[in-house]
């Protein structure tokens, strides 16, 4: 028997399971290493589902805040409008042309909506500005108003629960600049359309001219729930007076209109 030749096939024996040992040792740690960074990356892909679905939370509820004032704005048209289109019924047959009493209409809502804007900012007869009394009216719940200037903070529940209260600010927010009612250029006087520059009476051969649009301009609103994720929306209201038909089939407004179509976001953005 070889001596020689056993002992040098036991030492390459050797040194294969010693090969093998460390392959294994080297597999084994980079699966280690593999399955940490997979559940790292699981880890972060779930924290961004879970700050996804809070943002998106947030954003949802700056909807509902904002989305208050919109409603507010509905209930402002619709107590315009309803005095607008009495008083315009009641100079029904003086008025005889349609387009006319169409104007007309318009003139009666506009100086109705002036003043229940005036009412809702200027609650006390005389008195000034007033942004908490505003506030008030147009995010109903809202609690613990503090204004300082244009920013007005207020707190709001949704929902209720004690633990759903969402910390508003509102930024820069002045009636006297963001509510921009249009110059008529007509009036009313003993039931007849005139025009205020030339003191004349309007007939149904005058080109007629009357605002139709009004904005609510400018809103910016900060909205910050409970896990302090916040969201913020700027945008402005477009108001378009309701609209009738002034013919012969002339029928009470609540008959015919979607008020809900009156009051539009315009140049709405998020943050």
């Amino acid at each position: 028997m070889n001596i020689r030749f056993l002992s040098n096939k036991f030492i390459k024996s050797k040194k294969d399971a010693g090969s093998t040992l460390v392959t294994v040792v080297v597999v084994i740690a980079f699966m280690s290493i593999l399955a940490t960074i997979m559940l790292y990356i699981s880890g972060q892909n779930y924290k961004t589902k879970i700050i996804d679905q809070r943002s998106k939370a947030s954003f949802y509820e700056a909807e509902e805040v904002i989305e208050l004032m919109r409603t507010r704005l509905i209930m402002d048209v619709i107590a315009a409008s309803e005095p607008a289109f009495s008083d315009t019924s009641v100079n029904y047959i003086q008025s005889g042309d349609e387009s006319i009493r169409s104007n007309m209409y318009l003139v009666f809502f506009k100086e109705e909506l002036d003043d229940v804007w005036h009412d809702n900012w200027y609650p006390v007869e005389g008195g000034g500005l007033n942004q908490q009394a505003g506030v008030e009216h147009y995010f109903p719940g809202a609690d613990e108003i503090n204004v300082t200037g244009n920013t007005v903070k207020f707190k709001i529940n949704l929902t209720g629960d004690e633990d759903d209260e969402l910390e508003c600010v509102l930024y820069d927010f002045d009636f006297d600049n963001c509510y921009v009612s249009p110059a008529s250029v007509y009036g009313v006087v003993n039931g007849k359309l005139y025009d205020k520059k030339t003191h004349t009476e309007v007939t149904g051969d005058s080109k007629l001219k009357t605002a139709s649009r009004f904005y609510v301009n400018n809103i910016k609103l900060m909205v910050t729930d409970k896990n302090n994720y916040t969201s913020v929306i700027q945008t402005s209201f477009e108001i378009t007076p309701p609209m009738l038909n002034w013919g012969i089939d002339a029928k009470n407004p609540d008959d015919e209109i979607d008020y809900m179509e009156c009051v539009a976001y315009y140049e709405w953005r998020k943050e």
